[in-house]
């Protein structure tokens, strides 16, 4: 919990209503380098919804099937 108390209050609010569940310090290290290469922490946070979107469609693909409404290629990018 401890690392969690540690995060961005941004990062925080974002694991809040995270479909997955994340790591803080895996959140973290994703945020950092998104954050870093962007500059922007709103920028960062959109970022972080894509990668997690694109994750839950993968495992969607895997678990329920390519007819899943959230299914992609897990070797889209």
């Amino acid at each position: 919990m401890r690392d969690y108390d540690r995060l961005p209050p941004e990062l925080r609010a974002w694991l809040a209503s995270a479909l997955l569940p994340w790591r803080p310090r895996s959140a973290l290290h994703m945020f950092d380098r998104v954050r870093a290469r962007t500059q922007d922490t709103a920028h960062a946070i959109q970022e972080m919804d894509r990668i997690q979107n694109r994750l839950v469609g993968r495992d969607a693909c895997q678990v329920w099937g390519e007819s899943h409404p959230e299914a992609r290629d897990p070797h889209d990018r």
